[in-house]
């Protein structure tokens, strides 16, 4: 387990009272995550995903999701593009499917051949 991702994951998923965004904790952690280039993530990702589907946990998922996605913009590995899609049939959060259908129309560029 990477004690950054999980680190970073849980920054991202802070709830905060701050009079400017540039001031948040969490708001910070999406910015550095949009920066993250490395795809030694994605297996961790999809674990910590998985780990954390009670309903609870939907802003620790949507964190990860956030993460993936932007990854999957960097490199498309047909798996975890899979994974994400298949990750659409079981999510329940209706936040979160929006987030995640709104990062495959803007981010991630699907191939053909791949359909769920």
């Amino acid at each position: 387990m990477d004690a950054y991702l999980l680190n970073l994951i849980n920054r991202m998923s802070q709830n905060e009272s701050v009079t400017s965004s540039e001031d948040s904790v969490s708001w910070n952690a999406y910015r550095e995550a949009e920066a993250l280039t490395d795809i030694i993530y994605f297996p961790m990702l999809k674990e910590f995903i998985l780990e954390h589907m009670k309903p609870k946990e939907r802003q620790f998922r949507r964190s990860a999701y956030f993460i993936l996605s932007r990854l999957l913009k960097v490199e498309l590995i047909e798996e975890y593009v899979v994974f994400y899609l298949e990750q659409l049939k079981v999510e329940c959060d209706k936040c979160i499917l929006s987030s995640m259908l709104d990062s495959i129309a803007d981010d991630i560029a699907i191939p053909a051949h791949i359909s769920i």
